[in-house]
């Protein structure tokens, strides 16, 4: 040990001034690079991964005119205003000169390789235009979906039964959308996904957990967020945290939900003697789920749909998509947040639904209303506080 020592001082007895200085600082500006980058709360470039898809069905007899157009309004709001460059974002269409149509076998790769496995500090967007429809779910798994139905996104080159439905084996489905793109997420850190899913039964289609604690605009919405808010965070989970805390977390676990969740998971976890204290073991949200803070920079993931799950939705001259609504928001107002979103959303539709009873009579407004009446909803891997931003920015803090 002493020998080399020794050698090294003899090597820098051997340098000159000008050296010695070189030597010098390059040593300090490591140094000072490796305390910076270990240091919270400094500015990292974010990297960047768009995956659009809009599908207007050009040969089908089901054809949709503004999917693509909608899909080019998303890339140049993200060119522009979100530092989004041309290789961040796979665009698929089904323009003529499109060399990526949205075929079952381009979506389901697509979306399959949109998830960098591993990759923290990264800003997802995922956006769908098009058609969508529902299946029974197999095995009656109504833990996530409000009416028991598997919900997916048609292809352009989905083929249809003699009874002019969709064949199963020529749609995505819900489940490969969330395992493909969700799952991935939680093993991250510093990501966000913001996903916007223009199309019908479209609320659970990535099968996040909360939907109903985002709602907003409505008498029951409002309710439900003062009772969370004042009774569940302020009361019953300070006592619950606190005061129970030595008491057998399995029975309190139990009356939690019991209270707050109208289904539990059946877990290895779950069915443990004495389970993690967790406040989310619930899987499917009744609008009390607490808001927690994300202090572990656990991966966010912010969806914006079309409509409930049992609701359809419809395009016209006459009115914006929901897609051209919020595009038109963003332009504005790039740091706009997801409650300005939801009620830029909510006064789409009610433009819609006035232009319906001007230009039908009575019996067809009704009628035509009833068919295609739906509510936008905003869904989430956690509670969410509707203050925050809808797209994240350039930057994010270590």
């Amino acid at each position: 040990m002493v020998l080399p020592l020794a050698c090294a001082c003899a090597r820098v007895d051997s340098l000159t001034p000008a050296q010695r200085w070189r030597i010098l600082r390059a040593v300090v500006v490591f140094m000072c690079r490796m305390m910076l980058i270990s240091r919270p709360g400094i500015q990292l470039s974010r990297r960047k991964r768009a995956l659009l898809i809009g599908i207007n069905y050009n040969t089908s007899e089901q054809q949709l005119r503004f999917s693509q157009r909608d899909a080019e309004k998303m890339r140049q709001l993200l060119k522009d205003s979100f530092g989004f460059h041309d290789e961040d974002i796979i665009a698929l269409t089904d323009e003529v000169d499109n060399l990526l149509p949205p075929t079952w076998a381009n979506i389901m790769q697509g979306v399959g390789q949109f998830i960098i496995r591993g990759q923290d500090n990264t800003d997802y967007v995922l956006f769908y235009s098009g058609h969508s429809g529902q299946h029974p779910e197999p095995d009656n798994d109504i833990r996530v979906k409000e009416n028991g139905l598997r919900a997916f996104i048609v292809p352009v080159d989905c083929a249809i039964d003699m009874n002019r439905e969709y064949l199963p084996h020529r749609v995505i489905y819900d489940k490969y959308l969330h395992e493909s793109i969700i799952v991935p997420l939680e093993e991250t850190k510093g990501c966000h996904l913001f996903a916007m899913l223009d199309c019908g039964h479209s609320a659970t289609l990535l099968d996040l957990r909360h939907h109903r604690c985002n709602r907003i605009g409505t008498v029951t919405s409002a309710v439900r967020r003062a009772l969370r808010q004042y009774i569940v965070e302020d009361v019953i989970i300070p006592f619950y945290k606190d005061v129970l805390r030595s008491a057998r977390e399995d029975i309190l676990v139990s009356i939690y939900d019991s209270f707050f969740r109208k289904e539990t998971v059946q877990s290895s976890e779950a069915d443990a003697p004495n389970p993690p204290l967790n406040l989310a073991m619930g899987k499917r949200c009744n609008g009390f789920c607490p808001r927690v803070p994300n202090l572990s920079r656990k991966s966010t993931v912010v969806c914006i749909s079309a409509c409930k799950d049992s609701e359809h939705t419809l395009e016209g001259d006459q009115f914006d998509t929901l897609t051209s609504a919020i595009v038109k928001l963003l332009q504005a107002k790039p740091q706009a947040t997801l409650k300005d979103a939801m009620y830029i959303a909510r006064g789409t539709v009610e433009q819609i639904r006035q232009y319906v009873r001007a230009e039908f009579s009575f019996l067809e407004a009704q009628s035509l209303m009833k068919i295609v009446k739906w509510n936008p909803q905003l869904a989430s891997n956690d509670p969410l506080d509707i203050n925050t931003m809808l797209v994240y920015s350039e930057t994010t803090y270590i």
